[in-house]
């Protein structure tokens, strides 16, 4: 196995991620990446490289993880996710339908106890795909995309010839097929970490259902005297715990699934900033199955699937053109969440229970007789979906 690294010298400590995607995520914290294969079936084929840009030392840095004979994948998978594994969000073009789905084949195949969540990944074909006949895309492959924004590659190959040149490396060790395959890898990462730029000519709306929603939890001191919990004055990073799958607002509930990081209990415990007792609440609520009823919400654990599915009352606001939905906070014990009336609250964490908003977009024909037209569009407040998980869970524990 050789792993190669390459400082992306066109993009220096200046270069700011788009503004659509900073206000989500910090630089130093996604993965752009890419792999190549030796076919499309990954029961019957092997990943053979693996290309991945990472921020680190002030420069963006791209990596390649590159496999001598195909006998070597365990190594290059291995190595990847020691360090996918640190990053918040990755990012890829067409890595839920393929590189994701292929990459924890072989993870598997391999005993290797780990499995990439598409819940932590940004696609960014699934984004560019709602936009085709906006952006006026003859196609969504990626250098149609990149000939869209001015960029011009300089290797020439596809991802087809680009197997088959790596079955003629393994038979003859030509280094000009090996460099070829290399470069056609290395241009796909970086044009890709060019072309998110391409979001910010895309409404924040419509970003929000595609971009990964981590559900965060503050570490936290404990006091045992008085059994509360306060939060540390110069708190370190928070702990990503899982992602937020899916939510679905139903009669006066929202259902909200999450997906939960399978080993993030060794990272808590790894941290010194929490006392013991939290320590242990923690792995004690994750450990095993648990089912909890309260007055008005469900939250039930199953270890076996990682889904973590939470049930919380709602009430609704209507108003001229939209419809609010906020979690009803009144209605769910007070041990999980501090506040218990919500008209009490400054407005700015009111704000912060609004999880669903449906807009009636009014439009008309002027003609004799004026038709109006309702268009009804849906939007999830994700971050504030995330913030009153991670509180509940915190309740949960404490």
């Amino acid at each position: 196995m050789q792993h190669l690294t390459y400082t992306i010298n066109e993009l220096d400590n200046k270069y700011m991620l788009p503004k659509n995607l900073s206000s989500y995520v910090k630089k130093e914290d996604i993965m752009i990446f890419d792999i190549e294969t030796t076919g499309l079936s990954h029961t019957f084929h092997h990943c053979i490289l693996i290309g991945f840009i990472v921020y680190e030392h002030q420069h963006f840095v791209a990596h390649q993880l590159f496999c001598d004979t195909r006998h070597e994948e365990a190594q290059i998978l291995n190595a990847f996710i020691n360090i996918a594994n640190k990053k918040s969000m990755l990012i890829s073009y067409n890595g839920h339908s393929f590189d994701i789905p292929f990459l924890n084949s072989r993870l598997n195949h391999h005993k290797i106890q780990y499995k990439i969540l598409k819940e932590k990944n940004f696609d960014l074909l699934r984004l560019v795909r709602t936009q085709k006949e906006t952006l006026h895309l003859a196609d969504l492959k990626l250098k149609s995309l990149e000939k869209y924004l001015g960029i011009n590659r300089k290797d020439t190959i596809s991802g087809r010839e680009s197997v088959h040149l790596y079955k003629y490396y393994e038979k003859s060790g030509d280094k000009d097929a090996k460099h070829k395959i290399l470069l056609h890898n290395k241009e796909d990462i970086i044009y890709l970490l060019k072309c998110i730029n391409i979001i910010d000519d895309i409404s924040r709306k419509t970003i929000n259902h595609f971009i990964p929603t981590p559900i965060l939890i503050n570490k936290l001191s404990y006091n045992e005297e008085d059994n509360q919990q306060t939060t540390i004055d110069n708190p370190v990073e928070p702990i990503t715990i899982g992602y937020l799958s899916s939510s679905k607002i139903l009669n006066d509930s929202i259902n909200i699934d999450v997906v939960i990081i399978s080993d993030f209990i060794k990272n808590i415990t790894k941290e010194q900033n929490l006392n013991n007792k939290l320590y242990k609440n923690i792995n004690n609520l994750f450990h095993h199955d648990f089912k909890y009823y309260g007055h008005s919400e469900n939250i039930i654990w199953d270890k076996k699937d990682g889904i973590l599915t939470l049930s919380l009352p709602i009430f609704t606001v209507y108003t001229k053109y939209e419809t609010l939905h906020f979690v009803d906070v009144d209605e769910i014990d007070s041990n999980l969440i501090n506040h218990t009336n919500f008209n009490e609250l400054p407005m700015q964490i009111r704000m912060s229970y609004l999880v669903y908003t449906t807009t009636q977009k009014c439009s008309s024909k002027k003609d004799i007789s004026i038709e109006l037209m309702m268009h009804k569009t849906d939007y999830i407040h994700k971050q504030n979906v995330a913030h009153i998980v991670s509180t509940m869970l915190m309740g949960l524990a404490l």
